[in-house]
């Protein structure tokens, strides 16, 4: 575990290799079922990959886009655009091929790494044609070939500045099209040196990724921090709650972060033995709300706590997180990072009273070890105007609602999903949370209607484990003993499945386009239900 004294100096992700090669060259690096690379091996093949980039005009400043499943060959292909300085952009693989395409556009991409084979058009209006190069993550593609066959001597590389444009990181795009967010190697790293300084990368720790790393955020906060703490890391091909188990029982994986769907799962299936999972201490969570339900039946079945976090492709990655050993407070996503400083931002601009909501605003900390230690990200990659709404003088405007209460950060919706019922806030996460906590729900999403007298009205859809059979009244009888008067839904509609993105994100903009029609029939009264079944299967 690493110690910390005063700001961190910028640094480049090879330096950070570079230090765990000199001291643990024959420790294991990353390993799979049947495959391992020491520290060594790893920057002997990353060293290769450059050859292999390097070949195709990869240099400073140049863009590679990838979209891979998990496979050391896309961890290999990460470290070596940041040797080379270049620029990488991870795409997720449910993309569409025309989402693709107008992303490696965006982007100016002039190699494309994917597992599966795809048309790119022949030159653009505003570049050269694309070389795509396949990578399955199997023997006998073109990636491994050409890794195979690349020069074992050193490739000698530009100096890399570690502020300079590293990666383009696009959001989710829950509504408009995905932004591009621009990070520098410094702000890449610095989660992982802070996470390689917990409890989580001690010198007992097995770090585990079952997420996308095709996501940028999953390699700042699993593979970067594993490396830092010159620690192994496990890469597991898909976040499969068997799969899971069985490799955490295999390689005695001790940290590992795990989508809320996939720990619901492990709580409640029978075929998952709670001693497979014996080494994996304290998992932690993010990017969608965690049912304190869900956190309970988790600990019940195998006696450790879930850490809860929150962060944004922006910040870049974890603003907060729980920790080890300390009390989980409901509806906290734990303490702030020490190198952050967060604020909540009234609509006047100013700060609030502490535990009064607002907007959550991040900057550096000034003051503390890791003061001084933090950059923002660098913009929206070619948008301008955005980048000046979100980043005004060094502070990222996040355009979340929360709320700061002795040092823990409460999370409570987007600014863009309050709802306005009648001049009271009606936060959609608030209710989300009571409803996902009903038996029978799979999970829900909360939108405000236009309603003549009131402003908005709640509306909510429902999605239901396989099985279940519940009623609207239900649902609301639920809600009326859980919430005020004004933040119970006038509407329940129950669906055979949200609609969401490729991230696995709820599409709100789709959940209002479903239930829109009944507000424009008229004005319902509170007490009266609207119950729909509906099917969105496929919503894009």
């Amino acid at each position: 575990m690493a110690d910390v004294a005063g700001p961190l100096q910028p640094a480049t992700v090879q330096e950070l290799l570079d230090d765990a090669v000199r001291r643990r060259p024959d420790e294991p690096a990353l390993l799979g079922d049947d495959w391992l690379l020491t520290f060594a091996q790893l920057d002997h093949e990353v060293n290769k990959a450059c050859h292999v980039l390097g070949g195709e005009g990869i240099r400073r400043g140049s863009t590679v886009a990838a979209s891979s499943n998990n496979s050391a060959d896309i961890v290999l292909a990460f470290l070596a655009v940041m040797r080379l300085g270049a620029r990488w952009v991870g795409l997720n693989r449910a993309l569409s091929e025309f989402q693709r395409h107008n992303l490696i556009s965006h982007s100016r991409a002039r190699v494309m790494l994917a597992d599966v084979p795809f048309d790119i058009p022949i030159g653009t209006r505003e570049r050269t044609p694309v070389k795509l190069i396949t990578m399955s993550g199997t023997a006998g593609d073109e990636w491994r070939a050409r890794i195979a066959a690349a020069p074992t001597a050193r490739r000698k590389a530009a100096p890399v500045d570690p502020l300079a444009p590293a990666a383009i990181a696009y959001t989710s795009g829950t509504s408009g099209s995905p932004k591009g967010v621009v990070h520098s190697q410094h702000n890449i790293t610095l989660p992982g040196r802070f996470l390689a300084t917990t409890p989580d990368f001690d010198a007992e720790a097995v770090g585990g990724v079952c997420l996308a790393l095709t996501i940028l955020n999953v390699i700042a906060v699993s593979v970067l921090p594993s490396i830092i703490a010159q620690r192994p890391c496990v890469i597991l091909p898909r976040p499969d709650p068997t799969l899971i188990a069985q490799w955490v029982e295999r390689h005695r994986i001790t940290s590992m972060s795990m989508p809320p769907p996939t720990l619901f799962d492990m709580a409640h299936r029978g075929d998952i033995v709670p001693s497979s999972l014996q080494t994996l201490r304290h998992p932690r969570t993010g990017g969608a709300e965690l049912p304190e339900e869900v956190r309970r039946a988790y600990a019940n079945r195998f006696g450790q706590d879930i850490a809860a976090t929150y962060g944004l492709t922006e910040a870049p990655t974890i603003v907060s997180l729980e920790r080890r050993g300390r009390p989980h407070v409901p509806g906290s996503s734990g303490e702030i990072l020490p190198y952050l400083d967060v604020r909540i931002i009234g609509d006047d601009g100013e700060e609030v009273t502490p535990g009064a909501t607002g907007e959550i605003s991040v900057r550096a900390a000034e003051h503390g070890p890791w003061g001084g230690s933090y950059r923002p990200m660098l913009g929206y990659w070619r948008r301008p105007a955005a980048t000046r709404k979100t980043l005004v003088d060094g502070v990222l405007h996040t355009g979340d609602l929360g709320y700061v209460m002795d040092g823990l950060l409460f999370p409570k919706d987007r600014r863009d999903n309050l709802i306005l019922r009648g001049g009271a806030s009606v936060y959609p996460a608030q209710v989300e949370r009571v409803i996902r906590a009903l038996s029978g729900v799979a999970d829900c999403a909360v939108v405000g209607l236009p309603d003549p007298r009131l402003g908005q009205r709640v509306a909510v859809a429902v999605e239901l484990n396989e099985n279940t059979s519940l009623r609207a009244e239900d649902v609301l009888d639920h809600c009326r003993q859980r919430l005020a008067r004004y933040e119970v839904p006038d509407w329940v509609v129950f669906v055979t499945a949200l609609p969401r993105n490729t991230m696995n994100k709820v599409v709100r903009r789709a959940v209002l386009d479903l239930m829109e029609p009944m507000a424009r029939q008229g004005t319902h009264p509170t007490s009266e239900v609207r119950e729909e079944r509906a099917d969105t299967t496929g919503a894009q």
